[in-house]
């Protein structure tokens, strides 16, 4: 159940000097953040009903998606003699930037509060399901 999206334009930098040589590669790409409850992971234990209320305790959060952006990746690279002819032969410095950009997307998405909690998340919830609540019957409440 997503229940968060967030698209946003992260940049990631990466310096590295040794005896080889050095080289500074900065990446930046558009990805997309789909975050919110597997439900696949609420089990029998996690439901119970009082009356006509049902109440489910959800999963934690997590990411459910991370995408990038078909066409949105930038790379710059410069470097020294050594470290130019290993990125040459490997691709060693777009790889290495690359495996930081994930990372770097949910800290960004963390440091501002852009993925919710899970109090946030549950309150969200059951503020959606009072609009089904005279609909069905059976009050479905979240914790």
């Amino acid at each position: 159940l997503v229940t968060r999206r967030t698209a946003t334009q992260i940049v990631v930098e990466h310096h590295e000097s040794n005896w080889a040589g050095q080289w500074r590669g900065v990446l930046w790409a558009a990805v997309n953040i789909h975050y919110g409850v597997d439900l696949t992971k609420i089990q029998a234990k996690d439901i119970r009903r009082d009356g006509n209320v049902a109440f489910v305790t959800l999963p934690k959060p997590e990411v459910l998606d991370f995408s990038i952006e078909p066409g949105s990746v930038g790379v710059m690279s410069k470097s020294t003699a050594v470290p130019k002819i290993d990125d040459i032969l490997n691709n060693t410095h777009r790889r290495l930037l690359e495996a930081s950009l994930r990372r770097a997307a949910l800290d960004f998405a963390q440091q501002r509060d852009l993925l919710p909690t899970r109090d946030q998340l549950v309150k969200q919830l059951n503020g959606a399901v009072l609009l089904l609540a005279s609909e069905v019957g059976v009050r479905l409440r979240f914790e």
